[in-house]
Order: structure tokens, then C-alpha cells, then sequence
């Protein structure tokens, strides 16, 4: 490997090498990987890091996680070069252990100087967090040291050792004023306020842990008792640090374990991101630039981590824009998943959310991507990142050197005080002891929690939004219970080595292999910076063979963790990266050219320019926000409330909560387009009918707004009913469980066009259909010159996921009635499913329509009109096993060969269930236990045999003979379906599955169909409406989707990372998604349906967007020359 130190020039075409100082450090060969495995485990009396971070436990003494929580809450790592060698050192905290500071000597040795260096002060005794940060601006690194543990706060200063310059440290935190005496757990450095120094926050945990809410808020009335449970801001004041917490609006209390520094919003000025476990959310806190943060997570995001524990902030997709990694504690395995977690207190969940204002938390990891406007998205679920048991460190580095970052999580938990079953025991004794564990008994009992080592995890980036689990073949499948974890090149190979802090174990050394095994070039980037301050936050990005990176300088990241300080970039295959920009905090830029791969490059401030004037970003397409009421569209929908889950309880989201729908026609016959918007139980639908100017006035004195309220309007459509030349209405009356009992308000409804002009009166003229629908369809499917009527069945009420019926309805010209022809030519249509969408297309070109049908727990079902007969043809279209839940389709020729293709929205990718044709999700119903109610089990693979996913908890409030025929947590664990239910009972229920989430592409290819999963920016949430249109003007169909449903049950997290997306066609059936900010459509709301119209005066068009409990959101399509799309963001 060669090391150059790179000092640019004016011209920038041409970048100077001049050969670095002798004592950079050389790089080594290093051993051969074990059996090719990507890391290597180095024993430690080959290293010479000896350290185990040991706990002595006494269960008669406050030394126990039973009487101190955070017990196993373990020590940290930090990792730079603290004696200027040019190679990075290592230090490990202890907690009831000295602290160790070990000195790299090349080829993976290091040298314990621990005693010599004064790295235990009187003054330390529990340790955890440590930086390293030149604080004096002397060259050298300094370490900062948190403590807390099981002693008075007097015991719990945090140490500050000041570098000597002569291998020694000088403990000085008091004397500098950072002695914060409270629960600390890690400290970053960094220039808060612009003024040149580095200020100080200290994240603290509190000691309000398992304690009753009600009693926390009232301790925290005293201000005294909030400043010690609260992180800490530090403003560096001429070298003494001044607290100014409260005045940089910062005095929250919190359960801080995770914490890393970043300019979260790209504004120049550094953010602090505090992941917080229990019940209070994570912190974003935005610099606003003026000595103040802002939390803004609720803002930001739409969801995080209930027990957050560590984070990082990288860019993991390569758009130069970061991403949020937070761990949590769910386990990937059922057993441990149905042992160790309770389930979520559904009261105290509304509790948070609705009382304090909280941001929705679930007991997930959480993976935040980011949008591109400020907001953030979690796809955990479909990054494959959600579970990986109890979690401590998460750190995004590129590992294997292929240009994107993996992911490390280190996790393990020394006893599981949490088990369910050691929890109720434990219950059972305090209530049998007056509420106290005898002396006696003490230790018997604390021998009985569980001890499960396990593996920490690491994910290969797939570059595709996704990761791969890889822990076992890239070497790091030892089982452990490791905390703080960092990650260096410690023997200068050119890639990334890794150490973990492990309680009653030595510490992990991890050897990288990645260049010994040829996987990637890389850049090893050192930023020489004017001053310490100026370090933190710059901003260095790399463009290579037509992609680029994004990282930014912050050496505090993961959980207790400190990395070097010197960037690593993997190149993969490219020879050289040909344009380095870093952005320095104070607004200049360094930029090189032409720089070979392989070797390590300084940049230095001092040659920094100015950054040139940021470019006004270029929209690729025509799309922009309006306000409704700009155009006089004053439409809310108001949900009536009702409780789903009291009757269900196992139900996995809402059936009352399935609306608005939009429908588009002209209503007034004036050639302008209206349209009618559905009303929930207890509100009137609206007609909005278009002005010549294209504004919009609804329609008054409509039979809907007063004979119909009750019902609950789902779909509609305008049509031609009665063949006199203008459009009619049909709107479906659906709900879920609130319409028990109520089938007159489930009656659909035809009105008809009284005078051509838009005045509606209701007809007579529909069968009796007293079952809920969804939607609904028309066309003349008999070809007899009227339009005939295809309804979509709902949701039974309160009997998910029972469907009722659909039907087929064919016009009565003797009558002037429809008559339900379903058994007669349509048998197969009677009970299809839980039918959410269809569409009438001739896909066999015979002239006579065919209906495609889709829905939740059903095939796509094709149905092929034979004369007016429609026949399940789905296995012959190769349809009849892509089982969903499907939510909404569309017919086009989006690979313009001439035949109608689909676009078939399901849920996406992006939820907590999974499901393969090989490993179906699977959901059994019936009375089980035999109350009257209707019991839902949803059901997965593990094994080799079904197993509920839903809990013990929650399973027996359902149905309450569990809880007797499975008196332990551990017995439920262990039982499948069948086990759980019976034989006889489950051959008796009713059974569905789903064989795939996602959201496909169903290529025509004449007498079959091949599905072709969009884009995984297309699977991070429900796709509840689709339009296909060519937005862009350039000859190919692009695609507009947007969804979400924020009314899944509390232990699923709800599906609302959907943004809308516009996705760009190529014209061969090819889909590429486009960033909001260049597409210009943002829809994060709980969408149910997407309708285009076209606008008055223009060749405009607006898209009408139906969400659920709020206003329709509109968007204008404008018709004009605009700029191509640039591919390369």
C-alpha cells in the first residue's frame, strides 16, 4: 500500500504528492483468513489485549440487575492514535474493572501501558463511555471517561484525562467543570455554536428505570431531580466548560444509550441524535443555529425504537444523504420472541401518544432512510434489520470494500430479567413476602434467570436498500454478550478491523481479511483540520467510476463507541477516485482529483476556498403541492371512532378505517371533471364539481347528505345507469366492525342524474345486498349496449377475515332494475375474498371484458368473460398463487408491446410479516373457543411447523383457555398451531395465506402473465393507489403510487413510511424510482386512493389524493417542457 499526503493547489486539475513523515505507519501483510472468512478472531495473547470486562455479582447487594437495572449495561471502546505514531491505540472501559489503554505496535500487537499512562485515577469506578478528543489543542488525544453504575452520584463523576504528551494522563474533569456526577453514558465533543472550540454533551441515562410513570413526573416537578436525569449541554468557555443546558432548550429527561453528532438536516450546523430506551422516544435535537435545539423527532420521523439502545447516522444507499440506524431489543428467534418480551401495554401505548404527545414507538430496530426533504422513513423491515435480539452497538462502515456500508450490531444480555416466566415467579414470591424477595431465597432465584449467549450480527449491504445477514460466513458468529463496540484500520491493511467490549469474556479483536482476499480497493482519507474544533462534522464526499459517497467526521457512533479518527472509504473495483470534496464546518471546501486507490490521503484546511454557491435544485417532473382550498376543495373526512381490536383482539390492522375513496366523472355534463369523495359512518360524501377556471364548488342538496349518513361510503363511480346520456353515481356502503347489526346501512346506493346537470335523486334500483362492500367497477360485460356492475365484497363485520360477498349486477331494461346474475354467470365470483380492487380489460381481445380481481389473502384473480359467463382462469394465467394482500391494480401497456400489462399494489415489503411460496403467511379463523366471537391466528413457519405470531399475553384475551392449557410462557413458546387449537378445530376454520408482500409488475406475455417486483423503493409501504400515465412527456408510462395504514394493531408497527413515489418507465416495463425533491410529490399520510383529473383552461392535471381522517391532498400535473430526468443522484 502507498501513503501519500495530498495538499491541493489552485489547480485543481493537478494534485501534488509529496511523500508522508517515516512515522507513518507502514502496512502489513497480516495472516491469511481462517477457511476465507472475512474476519479473523485474534486470541489475545497474540494481541496482547487481555481485557474482559468482569462483573462480580452479589444478589444480597445493590451489585445485581435486579436491584440495578443497567448492571449488564457493559463498557465501551475507543480508538485513536493517543502518541502520535501514526497508529490508532485502543482503550476499554471497565466497570468494576480498571480502565485499559493499549498501544498499537503494528501487525496487530498491542502493548498494555494502562499503569505507566494513569487511566484509573482514584476518582474512577464505574466506567462505561470514553472520547478521545484533543480538548487543549496540543496535538494529542485526550479521553473523556463516563461513570455511573450502582453508587452515589459523588462516586459517579465523570474523569476527563488530560494527555501529558509523554505516554501519561492527567485526570482533570473538575477542574475543567465535566465532572457531571449523574448517570452518564457517553460524551460527544463538537462545535455546538460555530465559536472555534469544541463544547461538550453528555448523555445520561436516569434512575427512573421500571418506575411508575405517574411517580417519575411527579419527582420530576423538582428541578433538581430533571437536571440529574437529563443529558447535559457543556459550552466551552476559554477551556472551562459552562452547563447551558436549559438555555439550549436541552433539559429533558431521558434513558440516553445511544449517541452520535451530525448534521441531520444539511444545514451547516451540527445535530445531536439521542437514542433513549424505555419509554421515553429517541431525541433529534436540530441546531437552530443560535445557541438552541429544537427535538424534532416527531417532525422528522414518523415512527422510532421504544428501547432504543445504540445508533449511527451514515449514508447506507450512496445518495450523499444520511440515514439513521437505531437497535432495539426484539428477538429474530419465536421462542425467545414469545419468552422474553412482554406484549405492548395497548393502553399505556395510546397513553404516550396521545397524553404526552409522544412519537410513535415499537420495540423494533429502527432504520430510518432518509427522504431527501428533511423527513425520514423506517424500512428496518425491509432493510432485514428489525430483530437482532438484545442489541447494544449499531455501526454502518464498509467492510468488505465494495463501496457501501454494512452494518454491525454487537448484542448479548448477561441474565434475562426480562424472561416472562422468571418475572411471574418473581411476582409470586414478593406477593408471598410482603413484597420483598427473602435474604434466603435471593440467590436461588437469580440463578434462575436465563444466560443465552449469542452471536453479534453483521448484514452485507445488497445495494439495494437491503441488507443480507452474513454473520457466520464472514467469521463473527462467536457467541458473546458484547456492548461497546469501534471499528479501525488498526494494522493499516486498507480495511476496517473491529473490536467489541464483552462482559465475563475478553474482548474481541476482530482481524479484517477483506484485502488479503482481494475484495476491494480503498481510500483512507485524514483530515488535518485548523483545529480540533473544525474536525467534527466536515464532510467528505467521493465520486469513483460514476458513483459517489458520503461520510461525515464524527467519532462517536454505535453504543459506547469511539472510532479513529482517519475515514475509510472501499472503492470496490475502481483504480481511482476521481473527484474528493470535503466541506469544512466553516463553510470551505477542499477538492482533489485523480487520486489512485489504495493508499491513505491527508487533506489539510488550510488550502481550503470557499465553497461555491449551491445550484437551485432541478425538478425532473411537473408535479407541485397545491392547497385544496386554493381551489375551494374544503373536504375533510372524519372517521367515527371505534375500537376494532375490543372485539378482535388478535385482528393485524383496522376494518373501520378503510376510507375515502375518490372517483372521478362529469357530473354537470359541462365537459369538465368533478368528482364525488366518500364520507365515513356519520358523515355525507361530497360532489365537487369544476369551474371554468378550475376551481371547485361542492354541490348542495344532495340525497347523500341527509337520508344516508350512517352509511359508510367506500368506493363509487360515475357512470351511465340508465342510459339517458349523462353519468349517474354508484356508491358502495362498507365498515367494519362498527357495522354490526346494521345491514340497512350496507345497502349500496344508486343516485341518478335528475336533469343531466349534477342533481342527484337516490333510485330505487339495486337488489337487496345487506353485506359490506369495497368496490366497485362497471362495464358492459354482456354487450348489450348498458353498463353493468361489478361490487367487490368487504370485510364480514367483526368477523375478519370472513368476506362477504360480491356480486355481479347486469342492467334489467323491462325492470330498469339490477338483478344479481352472480350465481348464474359468475359462480366463481360469488365469494372471491376480501376483494380491495378491480379492473375491466379484454386481456384475449374477443371484444367482451374480462375482470381482474384483487384483494387481501387472495390470488390475482382473472376471470375471462366467455360470452357474457366470467370463468377462473387464473391458474391458466399463472395468477392463482400470488396470494397477497393486495390493495390496488392497474391495466397499461407499460412495455409498449401492444397488450394490456398490470400494476398491483400489496403491502410492500416494509412490514413485520414475511411471506414466500415456500414459507406462506398463514392466518386460521374461527370460534375457537367457542364464545361467539369470531378469533384470528395469524400464523408463520418455525421449524418446520405453524406457530402463532401473536403472544401468550394477547392470544388469551382472545380466547382465554390458553392461558390454562399453557400455564408458562415457555409452554406456549414451545407449542404450535395445531398444539395450541387442535387438529379437528383448525381442519374445521377457515384458512388463507399469503405467498408474497410485494408490489409486483405483471408482464403480459399472452397467455400468461410474469410477475416483476417494483422497485424496493416501491415496497416500503402499502400501495393504496395507482395511476399510470406518461407524466414526464417523454413517449414511455410513468407510475404515480402512494399508500400507508396507520392502523395496524399496537405490536405491529404501523405501515407509514410511504411517501407517494413517482416512478420513471423506460418503455421495456423497466421502473426507476424518483426522489420527491426531484419529482415533486411528498404524500406521507394515511392515503386510501389516488384519482387524476383534468383541470379546466389547461392541459393540466390534478391528482387527488384520499386520506383517512383529513383533508384530500392535491397536486397539479403541468403540461410543459420541462428538464429530462437526471438518472445519476
Amino acid at each position: 500500500m502507498m501513503i501519500y499526503k495530498l495538499i491541493p493547489t489552485l489547480a485543481l486539475s493537478l494534485v501534488v504528492l509529496l511523500f508522508a513523515c517515516n512515522d507513518q505507519p507502514k502496512p502489513v501483510s497480516g495472516k491469511q483468513p481462517a477457511k476465507g472468512t472475512l474476519f479473523t478472531l485474534l486470541p489475545s495473547d497474540e494481541t496482547g489485549i487481555d481485557f474482559s470486562n468482569d462483573l462480580v455479582e452479589d444478589a444480597t447487594t445493590e451489585r445485581n440487575v435486579l436491584s440495578y437495572s443497567h448492571y449488564y449495561n457493559g463498557g465501551g471502546v475507543a480508538i485513536g492514535d493517543v502518541n502520535n505514531d501514526g497508529w490508532p491505540d485502543v482503550f476499554l472501559t471497565g466497570n468494576e474493572v480498571p480502565n485499559r489503554l493499549y498501544l498499537n505496535k503494528g501487525n496487530m500487537q498491542f502493548e498494555d501501558v494502562s499503569e505507566k499512562a494513569g487511566v484509573n485515577p482514584p476518582n474512577k469506578h464505574w466506567s462505561t463511555g470514553a472520547s478521545m478528543v484533543d480538548i487543549n489543542n496540543d496535538g494529542f488525544l485526550d479521553i473523556y471517561i463516563c461513570q455511573y453504575g450502582p453508587h452515589p452520584p459523588a462516586e459517579r463523576e465523570n474523569l476527563f484525562l488530560i494527555n501529558n504528551g509523554d505516554g501519561t494522563f492527567t485526570e482533570k474533569g473538575a477542574e475543567l467543570g465535566l465532572n457531571d456526577p449523574n448517570e452518564s453514558m457517553q460524551a460527544a465533543f463538537f462545535d455546538y455554536d460555530k465559536d472555534g472550540d469544541l463544547d461538550c454533551y453528555v448523555m445520561n441515562e436516569s434512575k427512573y428505570a421500571l418506575v411508575v410513570y405517574q411517580k417519575v413526573f411527579e419527582d420530576l416537578k423538582n428541578k433538581d431531580n430533571l437536571r440529574a436525569a437529563s443529558g447535559k449541554m457543556f459550552r466551552n468557555d476559554d477551556g472551562h466548560f459552562t452547563d447551558v443546558t436549559e438555555q439550549a432548550g436541552m433539559l429533558r429527561y431521558g434513558y440516553g444509550l445511544g449517541l452520535t453528532v451530525s448534521d441531520i438536516d444539511q444545514d451547516g450546523w451540527l445535530d445531536v441524535y439521542v437514542a433513549n430506551d424505555y419509554s421515553v422516544p429517541d431525541f433529534m435535537y436540530i441546531n437552530n443555529g443560535d445557541g438552541t435545539f429544537t427535538d424534532k423527532i416527531k417532525e422528522k420521523t414518523r415512527q422510532v425504537s421504544f428501547y432504543g439502545m445504540g445508533c449511527d447516522i451514515a449514508d447506507y444507499n450512496n445518495d450523499c444523504l444520511p440515514e439513521i440506524a437505531v437497535v432495539d431489543m426484539a428477538s429474530i428467534d419465536h421462542f425467545r420472541s414469545k419468552t422474553l418480551m412482554a406484549s405492548m401495554d395497548t393502553e399505556g401505548f395510546w397513553y404516550f401518544i396521545n397524553d404526552l404527545g409522544y412519537q410513535y414507538q415499537y420495540m423494533f430496530n429502527t432504520f430510518q432512510l432518509n427522504n431527501g426533504n428533511g423527513t425520514f422513513s423506517n424500512v428496518a423491515n425491509l432493510a432485514g434489520v428489525a430483530k437482532s435480539d438484545w442489541s447494544w452497538a449499531a455501526l454502518l462502515a464498509d467492510f468488505d470494500n465494495d463501496g457501501w456500508k454494512d452494518y454491525f450490531i454487537s448484542t448479548g444480555f448477561r441474565r434475562y430479567a426480562r424472561d416472562n416466566d422468571f418475572r411471574n415467579e418473581m411476582k409470586a414470591i414478593r406477593q408471598a413476602n410482603g413484597g420483598t424477595v427473602p435474604l434466603s431465597m435471593r440467590q436461588k432465584m437469580y440463578d434462575k434467570m436465563p444466560q443465552i449467549q449469542l452471536p453479534n450480527f453483521i448484514y452485507k449491504n445488497n445495494k439495494d436498500l437491503t441488507f443480507k445477514e452474513i454473520t457466520q460466513e464472514w467469521g463473527m458468529a462467536k457467541p458473546s454478550y458484547s456492548n461497546g463496540a469501534a471499528y479501525a484500520d488498526l494494522d493499516a491493511d486498507g480495511d476496517l478491523d473491529l473490536i467489541t467490549n464483552n462482559i465475563d469474556h475478553p474482548a474481541f479483536v476482530y482481524k479484517n481479511n477483506a484485502v488479503e482476499m482481494g475484495k476491494g480497493n480503498y481510500l483512507r482519507v485524514k483530515l488535518n483540520a485548523e483545529s480540533p474544533a473544525s474536525l467534527t462534522g466536515a464532510k467528505v464526499t467521493i465520486y469513483a467510476g460514476g458513483q459517489k459517497q458520503y461520510l461525515e467526521a464524527g467519532p462517536i457512533r454505535g453504543y459506547m463507541g469511539c472510532m479513529d479518527r482517519v475515514l475509510h472509504f472501499g472503492l470496490g473495483s475502481n483504480q481511482q477516485v476521481d473527484r474528493l470534496v470535503v466541506e469544512w464546518l466553516n463553510g470551505t471546501q477542499t477538492e482533489l482529483t485523480g487520486l489512485p486507490a489504495n493508499q491513505l490521503v491527508e487533506v489539510n484546511q488550510k488550502d481550503a476556498r470557499p465553497k461555491p454557491p449551491a445550484q437551485p435544485a432541478q425538478k425532473s417532473f411537473p408535479i407541485v403541492e397545491v392547497n385544496p382550498h386554493s381551489l375551494g376543495i374544503g373536504f375533510r373526512h372524519r372517521e367515527n371512532p371505534f375500537n376494532d381490536f375490543a372485539k378482535q383482539v388478535l385482528l393485524p390492522h383496522k376494518q373501520s378505517t378503510l376510507g375515502p375513496k375518490v372517483s372521478v366523472g362529469d357530473a354537470n355534463g359541462d365537459g369538465l371533471d368533478d368528482f364525488f369523495v366518500g364520507g365515513a359512518s356519520g358523515q355525507a360524501g361530497a360532489l365537487y364539481v369544476q369551474n371554468p377556471d378550475g376551481s371547485f364548488t361542492e354541490s348542495t342538496d344532495q340525497p347523500w347528505q341527509k337520508a344516508d349518513l350512517e352509511c359508510e361510503d367506500m368506493d363509487a363511480a360515475f357512470f351511465d345507469a340508465d342510459g339517458d346520456g349523462d353519468l349517474d353515481l354508484y356508491v358502495v356502503s362498507g365498515g367494519g366492525g362498527d357495522m354490526e347489526g346494521k345491514e340497512k346501512a350496507l345497502q349500496d346506493r344508486i343516485y341518478i342524474n335528475l336533469d343531466g346537470k349534477g342533481r342527484y335523486g337516490k333510485a330505487n334500483a339495486l337488489p337487496d345486498m345487506p353485506s359490506t362492500g369495497f368496490v366497485v367497477k362497471t362495464a358492459d360485460f354482456d354487450k348489450d349496449g348498458d353498463q353493468d356492475i361489478f361490487v367487490g365484497g368487504g370485510t364480514q363485520p367483526g368477523r375478519y377475515p370472513y368476506a362477504s360477498r360480491s356480486y355481479l349486477l347486469r342492467f334489467d331494461r323491462q325492470r330498469l332494475k339490477y338483478m344479481d346474475v352472480t350465481a348464474e354467470v359468475a359462480p366463481d365470483l360469488e365469494n372471491p375474498g376480501l376483494v380491495k380492487d378491480a379492473v375491466w380489460t379484454d386481456l384475449n381481445n374477443d371484444g367482451f371484458p374480462d375482470l381482474v380481481v384483487v384483494g387481501e389473502w387472495m390470488p390475482v384473480g382473472i376471470y375471462i368473460n366467455n360470452k357474457g359467463r366470467l370463468e377462473n382462469r387464473s391458474a391458466q394465467y399463472g395468477t392463482d398463487n400470488l396470494k397477497g394482500w393486495w390493495y390496488s391494480i392497474a391495466a397499461a401497456d407499460i412495455d409498449n408491446d401492444g397488450d394490456e400489462d398490470f400494476i398491483v399494489g400489496n403491502l410492500g415489503e416494509n412490514g413485520k410479516f414475511h411471506a414466500t411460496a415456500k414459507k406462506p403467511f398463514r392466518v386460521f379463523a374461527s370460534d375457537f373457543d367457542k364464545n361467539g366471537t369470531c378469533d384470528v391466528v395469524l400464523s408463520k413457519e418455525y421449524k418446520g411447523k405453524l406457530v402463532p405470531t401473536r403472544g401468550r399475553q394477547c392470544s388469551s384475551e382472545q380466547m382465554p383457555f390458553i392461558k390454562e392449557k399453557f400455564p408458562t410462557f415457555k409452554d406456549f413458546a414451545n407449542a404450535g398451531v395445531e398444539d395450541i387449537l387442535g387438529k379437528e378445530n383448525l381442519n374445521a376454520a377457515l384458512k388463507l395465506e399469503v405467498t408474497t408482500f410485494s408490489s409486483v409488475l405483471l408482464i403480459n406475455n399472452g397467455d400468461t402473465f410474469a410477475p416483476r417486483h417494483l422497485p424496493n423503493e416501491a415496497q416500503i409501504a402499502p400501495v393504496n393507489g395507482i395511476i399510470c400515465d406518461d407524466f414526464d412527456n417523454d413517449g414511455n408510462k410513468d407510475l404515480l403510487i402512494a399508500g400507508n395504514n396507520f392502523d395496524a394493531e399496537v405490536e405491529t408497527p404501523r405501515y407509514d413510511a410511504g411517501t407517494g413515489l413517482v416512478l420513471k418507465g423506460d418503455g421495456t416495463g423497466h421502473f426507476q424510482p424518483v426522489l420527491c425533491t426531484e419529482s415533486g410529490f411528498y404524500a406521507p399520510q394515511n392515503i386510501k386512493d389516488v384519482a387524476m383529473l383534468r383541470l379546466a383552461g389547461t392541459r393540466d392535471r390534478l391528482v387527488l389524493l384520499a386520506v383517512n381522517n383529513s383533508s384530500l391532498e392535491v397536486f397539479r400535473v403541468r403540461q410543459k417542457d420541462f428538464i429530462t430526468m437526471n438518472t445519476n443522484h
